[in-house]
């Protein structure tokens, strides 16, 4: 539960530096909150969750392409899942 406490040039920044340091077949477990769309029930909840509770990242976070970062980066998501109110990825360092 990172992500959604940084700004998108660190995001990029920490993707980067995992990718950079990850051995070609690793893995790279990601854990945050839902984004918009994960389940359309909860959007109007992350919606107005960074006005109730003071979460600067958190309106960027829920909109960015996290699939999309990691594959810039040569991290492809390998499984993923949603449980409960948060988003699970596993993404994979190509091999060689």
């Amino acid at each position: 539960f990172l992500f959604h406490e940084l700004p998108r040039r660190v995001r990029r920044g920490v993707v980067n530096e995992a990718a950079r340091i990850l051995k070609p077949g690793g893995r790279f477990i990601f854990l945050d909150s839902l984004q918009l769309g994960d389940r359309s029930d909860m959007d109007g909840l992350l919606e107005y969750f960074p006005q109730a509770f003071h979460e600067p990242y958190y309106a960027d976070y829920v909109r960015h392409d996290l699939i999309g970062l990691f594959a810039e980066n040569g991290l492809r998501r390998v499984s993923g899942g949603m449980p409960f109110l948060s988003k699970l990825l596993v993404f994979e360092k190509a091999d060689g």
